[in-house]
């Protein structure tokens, strides 16, 4: 979506686009899952990554956010 191709236009002209931007063996990974558009706030937050590690499960920890 247009989010992803801001994402990656930004990290172009940074020069992390190599490491970040999207998903590929090798980069960075801090992810978010959502159950719907995560501009809607009744959506919620499903599961976290941080670093390649599961940090939230929102089934496993219970709903946080």
């Amino acid at each position: 979506g247009p989010h992803h191709l801001l994402t990656r236009e930004r990290d172009r002209a940074f020069g992390i686009d190599d490491r970040l931007g999207s998903l590929e063996v090798g980069k960075d990974a801090d992810l978010a899952v959502f159950d719907g558009d995560p501009l809607d706030p009744r959506s919620r937050v499903e599961a976290v990554w941080i670093d390649g590690e599961l940090e939230y499960d929102r089934v496993r920890d219970g709903q946080r956010f």
